[in-house]
């Protein structure tokens, strides 16, 4: 009896599948063109994975596609990405709604705590300081949160948008998550301040002097200090939140102030006075801030320095953050050919700056401090914004430094250490979303390039047509 070859078989089965398929009363039709199978017009094929189509249908898609996948089977993966069943929409959907409710407690224990410390900072330092400004800024970030939260339950409760789409929960969740954050960088901030405001009176008074009399006094010099102090605070704490809200130019002019007015850094803020006075002008076209925003970016990574105290460290932070926000938005991504200014440029600058930043936090906080986590978030959000030039250095920095503050966190109080996971969760989501526009961007630049190559292809052989007619003509004449 001759031996049956691997062949023999194969093609046996396949003319079983395809009497199986045609055969009947009930044809079987193909699930991409709805047409039913025949064994010689349209042959089916059956697929590893068990699902069967035409021939001509598979044929098709390999001509649309680099790589054959089943479309029964791909169901489950779009654009690369995983899409979600019901149920889980459904579980993700009443997840985010527990998940608000619960920050919504924490939020409201945050700004409670703020108030307390407020309290404290004005009755028990010897000054009686005036904590309007942050009192003012603590206000507007809870009426915010709420205002926000309550949009949020409005349509996570209601049954008609239910369940809502990955995306969206998403973009819930961060932006939430964010608005605490900005709370508990406050409270960090204001506590700061309460031990330094104390540090600076036990000092005095270990001296037998008198307290501090620009904390007091009304003159001139020391009031605009003093003044510019709380600006600062209440501005840092806000910078967020100005940023997701479109901050005017006199936010980040009102940082650069602050910044030189305590740093005391002699006649070299001379060079800054032009480009405040632009900043500050109304009638300031948006090229010229533009050149203002840049001409104080360069001249502020000068003055930093391994003598530059925690507190002036926090205003460079604050003022480079405003800066750069202001440069994304007045620097296009598409300039004209005239224009010196690119987007390369600017980046580079935020390179320079964030190196000696955190060079300087590094000797004076540990890793998992809350100040230099902050600015770690803010190199991270940065990195989303200027997504389509950042390089790759930059954000393994981020990386390292987040998984750093991960590591060290354990030392933390349980209250502190929330709020660290709050803001190494916003570093984390900056990134990924830095690197998604950047694949987006590489395979636009993978697309363009493939299309202008088949095109010079096509052109190629048009060429060589034309070439080849005119020499038989010559050959002919």
């Amino acid at each position: 009896m001759p031996a049956i070859t691997q062949n023999d078989s194969s093609e046996s089965s396949s003319q079983k599948l395809v009497s199986f398929l045609t055969d009947g009363d009930d044809l079987i039709q193909c699930e991409v063109c709805l047409e039913g199978f025949h064994p010689t017009e349209r042959p089916p094929k059956l697929l590893p994975c068990g699902h069967n189509f035409c021939e001509q249908c598979l044929f098709s898609l390999c001509c649309h596609q680099q790589r054959l996948s089943c479309l029964e089977c791909c169901v489950n993966r779009h654009n690369g990405h995983q899409l979600k069943t019901l149920d889980e929409l459904e579980y993700l959907h009443h997840k985010l709604i527990n998940d608000l409710k619960q920050l919504n407690i924490r939020i409201q224990d945050v700004g409670e705590h703020i108030e307390k410390t407020l309290k404290e900072l004005k009755n028990e330092s010897i000054a009686h300081l005036d904590c309007g400004t942050f009192s003012e800024a603590k206000q507007a970030l809870l009426s915010e949160c709420e205002r926000e939260l309550n949009f949020a339950f409005s349509i996570l409760e209601n049954a008609e948008t239910t369940p809502l789409p990955p995306a969206v929960i998403t973009k819930m969740r961060q932006q939430h998550f964010r608005n605490s954050a900005k709370l508990y960088k406050m409270l960090n901030f204001i506590q700061k301040c309460k031990e330094s405001v104390n540090e600076r009176e036990g000092r005095h008074c270990r001296l037998k002097t008198k307290v501090i009399p620009s904390l007091a006094s009304t003159t001139s010099t020391s009031n605009l200090t003093s003044s510019t102090t709380q600006m600062s605070a209440g501005q840092r704490s806000q910078s967020r939140k100005n940023l997701d809200m479109e901050a005017e130019y006199g936010t980040a002019a009102d940082s650069i102030a602050a910044l030189i007015t305590i740093g005391n850094f002699g006649r070299e803020v001379n060079r800054l006075n032009e480009p405040l006075k632009v900043l500050t002008r109304k009638q300031s076209s948006m090229l010229e801030r533009r050149d203002a925003f840049l001409e104080c970016a360069k001249q502020l990574k000068y003055w930093i320095s391994d003598d530059t105290s925690k507190q002036v460290l926090l205003l460079f932070i604050d003022a480079y953050l405003n800066i750069f926000y202001q440069l994304n938005r007045l620097v296009s991504k598409y300039p004209r050919k005239e224009d010196p200014v690119r987007r390369r440029d600017v980046w580079k600058l935020v390179q320079i700056a964030y190196t000696e930043l955190l060079r300087c936090a590094s000797k004076h906080w540990p890793s998992q401090h809350p100040d230099r986590v902050d600015l770690v978030d803010d190199l991270a959000f940065l990195c989303s914004l200027y997504s389509d030039v950042c390089d790759q250095a930059t954000i393994t920095i981020c990386m390292i430094e987040a998984a750093r503050a991960r590591a060290a966190s354990d030392s933390l109080a349980e209250e502190e250490k929330h709020g660290q996971q709050l803001r190494l969760k916003l570093i984390d989501e900056h990134l990924l979303e830095c690197r998604r526009i950047q694949k987006l961007l590489e395979l636009r630049s993978t697309r363009t390039a493939s299309s202008s190559q088949g095109r010079f292809r096509r052109l190629k052989r048009w060429w060589l047509r034309i070439a080849a007619v005119f020499g038989k003509r010559k050959l002919l004449g």
